[in-house]
């Protein structure tokens, strides 16, 4: 008797779990990245409540991670170091990387690439910023780590 209740219990979280994953607005994360376009080493897992994590190189070396999240909105957040340079360069580069990262993938990242352009080089990156604010939000921030600076940028739209 207790195998039944127990086997019961399992099936009602199990189609708890799946309506809740049918009922998310966004619907199930496709790629963002064509691999097949100036990219290497990629490699994608899907995560818990249908989140994607891409991963891969740039034809200049640089590595990148892109996460989709979120249920009622979209989320995308792009992670990558930028090592041992100044800031005035790391306003060229985060750019450059950011133009890099739109010529393969998804028709999101050129408004990104857009907003970052605002950026002046030979200006100071603060460790947070918002660029953009309302029904889409753009968020760059910052973060020392042992590998050098850890960006993100993280694009944020309500469906």
């Amino acid at each position: 008797m207790k195998i039944v209740r127990f086997q019961l219990l399992a099936l009602f979280f199990l189609s708890i779990t799946s309506y809740a994953q049918d009922e998310c607005v966004r619907g199930e994360p496709e790629p963002i990245i064509d691999d097949e376009k100036s990219v290497s080493s990629y490699f994608a897992t899907v995560g818990k409540e249908g989140e994607l994590e891409e991963n891969f190189v740039l034809s200049n070396g640089q590595g990148v991670k892109i996460r989709q999240y979120g249920c009622a909105h979209f989320g995308l957040a792009y992670q990558f170091h930028l090592a041992g340079v100044n800031n005035p360069e790391k306003v060229r580069l985060l750019k450059a990387t950011m133009a890099s990262i739109a010529k393969v993938s998804g028709s999101f990242t050129p408004s990104i690439s857009d907003a970052i352009s605002q950026l002046k080089e030979g200006e100071d990156i603060p460790e947070e910023i918002t660029l953009m604010e309302g029904y889409e939000m753009l968020y760059l921030s910052r973060e020392n780590t042992s590998d050098g600076e850890l960006f993100v940028v993280q694009y944020d739209v309500a469906l």
